[in-house]
């Protein structure tokens, strides 16, 4: 083998090792936001900003699907499962729009 080969092989292996984790982490980070989002919906008395709650929660949910989805497939649990790029774009332009 040619060390471009041995250093990719490298590379996929320590992907391999940290990729449970960073599900890990992703994973309580979004528990986290979808509790926030639960409590603020639950305290806030203004409409709009119950409808913003409801949406980050329901975001989150789909985000949470995305992210089983990942570690079924890299567990080898699944078929390969579609991802409707419209759907991830979506929640990535949100995620733009709330972090400003």
């Amino acid at each position: 083998m040619r060390k471009s080969e041995l250093e990719r092989i490298q590379i996929l292996a320590d992907i391999g090792l940290l990729t449970p984790s960073i599900i890990h982490h992703i994973r309580s980070y979004l528990t986290a936001i979808k509790g926030n989002a639960q409590i603020g919906e639950r305290l806030t008395i203004d409409p709009n900003s119950a409808e913003k709650f409801r949406k980050i929660a329901e975001l989150v949910d789909r985000a949470t699907d995305m992210i089983e989805s990942f570690r079924k497939f890299y567990k080898g649990e699944s078929e390969k499962e579609r991802f409707v790029l419209a759907d991830i774009l979506n929640f990535a332009v949100f995620l733009l729009k709330i972090s400003q």
